[in-house]
């Protein structure tokens, strides 16, 4: 179940990017009307997980689940009844308050099962939302439904009511195990921690450099993703239907990302090492491709696959060293705060890019993309021994 709602995660963040050309055809408008809605759905997951934090006192996590999932479906309904570029950027901004609300209760119910491996399990479940979202363009892109995105999302937004309903029949049945046992009883979780002996000052100091870590990496990953069809449908100049399998692209490069990651975490590779030289690779060839757009794009297009890859399980071990150095007490919490970090990040970047220039391909912002990623590697090198004396290796 887990894994399925994760995947319906994937399909919602590719079918809005990958149908922006198309909507914009079908609206008679300017593809650069339709961009400010990436910006929108990372606004409305901050939203979303920052609800997620207030209310996890109230509600079973699994409850939460359900509500993001139904969120998401109306959302979608809004996309296919919306008949301008401000109705769709609203709607997309409903879609991600409940794409928060998923992820959120979806990342405490891995840290609930996996304790201190929840970075491989991470890694895994963001690898089935990467494969369901290259699957989705390839729909769009390779059928008629590529010139009807309205039909698309009324799809879509089935899929997410009928998850909906499941959780909610998950949560009835579970409300009974949702009260959180000791750690010594969870798998995985190592051994006991109490609020007292382990202070909410403590969790702040150990989590700040991973919540920054996370600002900077999901406001990068949220410009590739959310602009997976732009970006050839500008450097390579194909048509708007077809420029939807770029989105595809994407997201099979980070699936194979993530899934690499998640079988060499399994054979005892230090997730921090593991990060350090992924966003350095990746780093390496942002810069690359920033300087190849203009005189040589199909060039810049494979430096730039070689960048998502490695990104890909970024955003996974990051949030799973977050997490499995804190106890399970603390992790319903802190993940709202976690993962709306990475939103803030993932609505800042993509509208501060825009400011500066309204082409996904210009050297600025491909540039702006390369030192943000090195940064987040830098500060997980310099804050990786403080945080394991805080909590242990990861």
């Amino acid at each position: 179940m887990l894994f399925a709602t994760f995947a319906s995660m994937g399909i919602s963040a590719a079918t809005v990017p990958a149908t922006l050309p198309s909507v914009a055809v079908s609206a008679d408008a300017g593809l650069d009307a339709y961009l400010p809605a990436v910006p929108a759905l990372f606004s409305g997951l901050l939203i979303g997980v920052l609800l997620s934090a207030a209310v996890a006192r109230w509600i079973s996590t699994r409850t939460l689940t359900a509500a993001g999932a139904a969120l998401q479906s109306a959302g979608f309904v809004g996309l296919a009844m919306s008949l301008s570029a401000v109705g769709f950027i609203a709607a997309s901004a409903l879609v991600g308050v409940g794409f928060g609300l998923v992820e959120a209760g979806g990342s405490v119910l891995a840290r609930e099962i996996a304790g201190r491996q929840t970075a491989r399990l991470l890694s895994a479940l963001t690898g089935s939302v990467a494969v369901a979202a290259a699957g989705m363009p390839l729909l769009i892109a390779l059928t008629p439904l590529g010139v009807a995105p309205r039909a698309v999302y009324v799809a879509v937004a089935v899929l997410h009511g009928s998850i909906a309903g499941l959780w909610m029949l998950e949560s009835r049945g579970a409300r009974q195990r949702e009260v959180i046992e000791p750690a010594a009883a969870q798998p995985g979780a190592g051994a006991p921690d109490s609020e007292h002996q382990y202070p909410r000052a403590r969790v702040a100091v150990v989590l700040a450099p991973i919540a920054f870590a996370l600002l900077l990496y999901v406001g990068v990953e949220t410009v590739y993703a959310g602009w997976s069809a732009a970006i050839p449908a500008q450097a390579l100049s194909i048509t708007a239907e077809h420029a939807a399998i770029g989105t595809s692209v994407f997201w099979v490069l980070l699936a194979a990302g993530r899934y690499l990651a998640t079988y060499l975490l399994g054979r005892g590779i230090s997730s921090v090492a593991y990060l350090l030289v992924s966003t350095l690779t990746a780093a390496l060839a942002l810069a690359a491709s920033s300087l190849t757009f203009t005189e040589r794009p199909w060039l810049a297009i494979a430096t730039l696959a070689v960048a998502v890859a490695a990104l890909g399980p970024c955003y996974s071990i990051i949030l799973g060293i977050g997490l499995a150095r804190v106890p399970l007490v603390h992790a319903r919490r802190v993940t709202g705060v976690l993962v709306a970090c990475g939103a803030l990040g993932g609505s800042l970047t993509p509208s501060a890019l825009l400011l500066m220039s309204d082409e996904p391909t210009s050297a600025t912002a491909v540039s702006i993309t390369a030192a943000l990623t090195i940064a987040v590697g830098g500060i997980v090198l310099v804050t990786s021994r403080a945080t394991r004396r805080a909590r242990g290796p990861a």
